[in-house]
């Protein structure tokens, strides 16, 4: 991969009808900061795609601590349920045998 140095540490044989070199100097300069921009956006985006997967890691862990207190709180009133139907069985046995 280019890099910003070297565009800058290059350099060209001349000849009588080349180009003209302050140009070519001012071009080759717009493209060491161009590239030095580049460089410094990837490394941005290199610590932001790190911060994300880390948040993503956090929010799985998240998702499965809700899904495990989700199953938890079924239980708890399958149970609740249960044990409520079974006394208000009773509380029918006995008011059919009270009367």
């Amino acid at each position: 991969m280019l890099k910003p140095e070297d565009v800058r540490d290059k350099t060209f044989s001349r000849a009588i009808r080349g180009y003209n070199v302050d140009e070519v100097d001012a071009f080759l300069d717009e493209i060491v900061l161009t590239l030095n921009e580049l460089y410094a956006e990837i490394a941005d985006l290199e610590e932001k795609k790190k911060y994300l997967e880390e948040e993503e890691k956090n929010l799985k862990k998240q998702l499965e601590e809700v899904e495990l207190a989700k199953e938890k709180i079924i239980e708890e009133a399958k149970v609740a349920a249960k044990e409520i139907i079974e006394a208000a069985i009773e509380k029918a046995k006995e008011f059919a045998g009270g009367e």
